[in-house]
């Protein structure tokens, strides 16, 4: 059996999502809520008028390690939510907008679908 993937989602007339495949795009329980230009707080401080800015995430890989970052709580904080949110992907391709080979939150999904179970208490 081959190792799940992620496939690229398209717009194009005739695709179709193919099978053993789910969907990780926003809006939606798997889409990544961490995008670039998004505000994650006001925890800079402006060096002219000393004001706390929003702090602004730049690039996709920023909101992809945001992402991973957000996973890694939930898993330490949540153990039993974070593995029934997890299961439906375990053995699935995940499609995503994303380009092959960028920074995409669906290859932090394909990687803790691949782990092994974590023990809930």
């Amino acid at each position: 059996m081959n190792a799940p993937i992620r496939i690229q989602r398209r717009r194009t007339k005739g695709w179709k999502m193919p099978d053993n495949t789910v969907s990780v795009t926003r809006p939606g329980k798997y889409g990544n809520p961490y995008y670039p230009g998004c505000a994650l707080g006001f925890g800079n401080i402006d060096m002219i008028d000393g004001r706390a800015r929003p702090w602004r995430l730049e690039t996709p890989a920023d909101a992809v390690r945001h992402f991973r970052e957000h996973m890694r709580l939930f898993k330490r904080d949540e153990p039993r939510r974070y593995e029934e949110h997890i299961a439906p992907l375990r053995g699935k391709n995940l499609a995503c907008w994303c380009k092959s080979g960028a920074s995409c939150h669906a290859d932090v999904l394909l990687e803790l679908a691949s782990a092994p179970i974590c023990e809930a208490a």
